[in-house]
């Protein structure tokens, strides 16, 4: 069941999911954005948001090297 809840969007910069903001809503897919933002700060030491940072957002930063074919993958040999 993917319920919306519309309401005005309040979080953390850097934890918000995108999609928020388009549909003016929130998902349980909110919540699994943000805990994934969390992962990637564990994984690469870095915070979700840098103030004064070119790739101040971490979440967009990881999607374009996903997209680009260029995070380190684990190579257990």
């Amino acid at each position: 069941m993917d319920q919306v809840v519309l309401s005005e969007p309040i979080g953390t910069i850097g934890y918000l999911d995108p999609e928020i903001e388009k549909s003016k809503g929130v998902t349980c897919k909110s919540d699994i954005y943000a805990f994934g933002v969390v992962l990637f700060e564990i994984l690469c030491g870095r915070r979700a948001y840098i103030r004064n940072d070119a790739n101040r957002l971490l979440a967009p930063l990881v999607m374009q090297h996903y997209e680009n074919d260029t995070v380190a993958r684990y190579n257990p040999s």
